[in-house]
């Protein structure tokens, strides 16, 4: 790799090989041509094995910058299962559903050295294991931050039905344009910004998208500002639903307020995935 994408690198990843408690959450590993080992940790909702394959969920999660798949619950299937069923006029079609959780290369268990120019085969790889195994289920896929890259590349390039991403970053454009990533480098920013995979761009893949996507904003978002979000709303090319974390920074969670809303915007993805 050259300098500036390894500085690249370091202004967006922050991997960790450290234990983690995964709870009752499964391992698996995707082994990839190249002699890489790409982990998964699996949750699940619902009695999987014994639901035939037309009422099961499949949701591919990938976790943010500094995330760990190890942690990863099995939220939203949780709801989209059976979790908003007495507000609902429907029964949900799902009886069950599998979460897998990547951790990119050079987290956790996942071998290789971490690097964004290791996300597209990576996630090609990730993919085509889970398509094989799991050929008659709805694919829904789920990134957080940095993960929303990852997300978006697969709802576009893969047989995704539906696409849900909180916080997404346009990462080319915060790296060109922020000053928390311009000031120190005399101008080079925009050239540190050009190491990001043309295929990870969110700009670009949300204007070929055509997925149903639920975006998760927070509106006091001081890691990925809210224009920014609305940039990728605005270019996103297939339906999308818009539901915004009012007061929320990057990482809080849904106040008790909007709770309500919430279970209706999951509603509305458990809708598209049926159509």
């Amino acid at each position: 790799m050259s300098l500036l994408s390894k500085i690249a690198d370091r202004l967006v990843l922050l991997p960790s090989t450290d234990p983690v408690d995964s709870g009752s959450n499964r391992r698996e590993v995707v082994h990839s041509a190249d002699g890489v080992e790409i982990e998964a940790w699996v949750s699940t909702w619902g009695d999987f094995d014994a639901t035939p394959p037309t009422q099961r969920l499949v949701a591919l999660k990938i976790p943010g910058t500094g995330g760990r798949a190890e942690r990863a619950s099995a939220h939203p299937c949780d709801l989209i299962i059976d979790g908003t069923t007495s507000r609902r006029e429907t029964e949900s079609p799902f009886a069950a559903a599998e979460v897998w959780t990547l951790n990119h290369r050079g987290y956790g268990g996942s071998t290789g050295p971490a690097s964004i120019q290791n996300f597209v085969p990576t996630l090609e790889r990730y993919w085509e294991f889970i398509r094989r195994r799991y050929p008659e289920e709805k694919k829904l896929a789920i990134g957080n931050s940095l993960g929303c890259i990852s997300a978006l590349y697969l709802s576009i390039w893969k047989d995704i039905d539906a696409i849900l991403l909180r916080n997404p970053p346009p990462v080319a454009r915060l790296i060109s344009s922020r000053p928390r990533y311009t000031w120190w480098n005399f101008g080079m920013s925009k050239v540190i910004a050009d190491q990001i995979p043309t295929e990870l761009s969110s700009l670009t893949n949300a204007a070929l998208a055509k997925c149903p996507a639920l975006l998760l904003t927070s509106e006091k978002d001081r890691v990925v500002p809210i224009q920014y979000q609305n940039e990728i709303k605005d270019t996103y090319l297939g339906e999308i639903k818009q539901f915004i974390i009012e007061g929320a920074d990057h990482d809080d969670p849904i106040p008790e307020h909007q709770e309500a809303e919430y279970l209706d915007a999951i509603d509305w993805l458990r809708e598209k995935l049926m159509s």
